[in-house]
């Protein structure tokens, strides 16, 4: 097991196309949100919302 994920979940989101996440928010080569059974899980902002924040911090 990786943290929260088993390496089946692992697996899968590879398969998806998730090449990394933000806040447990899986996302592709091209910063765009993979579809996955795991969204369900996470309480919080999605992608399309975190990209959209106005302020950041580099």
């Amino acid at each position: 097991m990786f943290g929260c994920l088993e390496e089946s979940d692992l697996a899968s989101l590879r398969k998806a196309g998730a090449v990394g996440d933000i806040s447990s928010r899986f996302f592709d080569t091209l910063g765009r949100e993979v579809h996955h059974p795991l969204n369900n899980r996470v309480i919080g902002l999605n992608v399309e919302e975190i990209r959209n924040i106005p302020h950041v911090i580099e």
